[in-house]
C-alpha cells in the first residue's frame, strides 16, 4: 500500500505502472480490499454511467460527451480535466469559424500525426522495459 501511495507523488508513469495503477491492485488496492468482489458496484456504476451516456449522445445531438472516449478519459480525469475542458472549448471554437467539413479534414491528419509521434517515443521506452525489466523478472521465476 505504501508503493502505491509513493507512486502518485513521483508522478512517473512507469512508477505508477510498477505500483500497479494499471493492474488489478488499483481497482482494489486503493480500499485495501483483495477480492475483485468488492469491486463489482463500482464496475456496475460504471456500466450505468456508459449507458447513460451512450443515451443522451443518441437522442440528443448537442451532447458533445463521446461513451466511448468516456472509458478512456475517466480514468485520467483527476490530472486532466482542465486539459479536457480546454481541449473542448478549442474544438467548438474552431468547429464555428472554419466547419465541420475542413475541421474533420484536418484534424484527423494533425492528430493521427500527434499520436504516432507520441507512439514512436513510447514504444521505445516500452522496449526498454520489456528487456531490462519485464523479460528478466520473468526469467527469474525458472527454476530447474
Amino acid at each position: 500500500m505504501e508503493q502505491h501511495a509513493q507512486a502518485f507523488l513521483i508522478g512517473s508513469a512507469t512508477a505508477r505502472y510498477n505500483a500497479g495503477f494499471l493492474t488489478n491492485t488499483a481497482i482494489t488496492g486503493i480500499t485495501g480490499e483483495t477480492n475483485l468482489a468488492a469491486a463489482f458496484p463500482w464496475h456496475a456504476l460504471g456500466m450505468l454511467v456508459f449507458f447513460a451516456v451512450y443515451f443522451m449522445r443518441m437522442k440528443f445531438s448537442w451532447f458533445l460527451i463521446d461513451p466511448a472516449g468516456l472509458v478512456f478519459a475517466l480514468p485520467y480525469a483527476a490530472w486532466n480535466w482542465f486539459l479536457a475542458l480546454l481541449a473542448l472549448i478549442v474544438k467548438l471554437i474552431v468547429i464555428k469559424i472554419i466547419g465541420a467539413s475542413k475541421f474533420s479534414d484536418y484534424v484527423k491528419r494533425i492528430v493521427s500525426g500527434a499520436v504516432m509521434g507520441y507512439g514512436a517515443t513510447v514504444i521505445f521506452a516500452w522496449f526498454a522495459n520489456l528487456t531490462t525489466v519485464q523479460i528478466p523478472n520473468f526469467q527469474s521465476y525458472y527454476v530447474p
